[in-house]
């Protein structure tokens, strides 16, 4: 759901601030590449966003400690429970085994 949720988020704010089509097309893939970091960008259509990544990773790192200091909490086990990010993401390739 977080993940859609930022494509909607791009869309209904990119109508809101009435951007064309070329605005447009760029907050959606502004969030592509935040969302799911795909390798879109090598493909000669610009990779400006990609020198961006590391930062919006840390500043994702920092607003998570912030929520947990506030009392937000997150799924136990999200790293390497059954629906964890390795077993989701790179356990066929590390071959993972809990």
């Amino acid at each position: 759901m977080g993940t859609i949720a930022s494509f909607a988020g791009a869309a209904v704010s990119s109508k809101l601030l009435h951007f064309d089509d070329w605005k447009t097309e760029n907050a959606i893939a502004i969030t592509v590449s935040q969302a799911a970091g795909t390798f879109q960008h090598s493909q000669r259509t610009g990779g400006a966003i990609k020198r961006n990544h590391m930062g919006f990773a840390a500043s994702n790192g920092v607003r998570s400690a912030l929520l947990a200091l506030e009392g937000i909490t997150g799924a136990r086990e999200a790293l390497e429970g059954k629906y964890g990010f390795v077993k989701c993401h790179a356990a066929k390739k590390m071959k993972w085994k809990p």
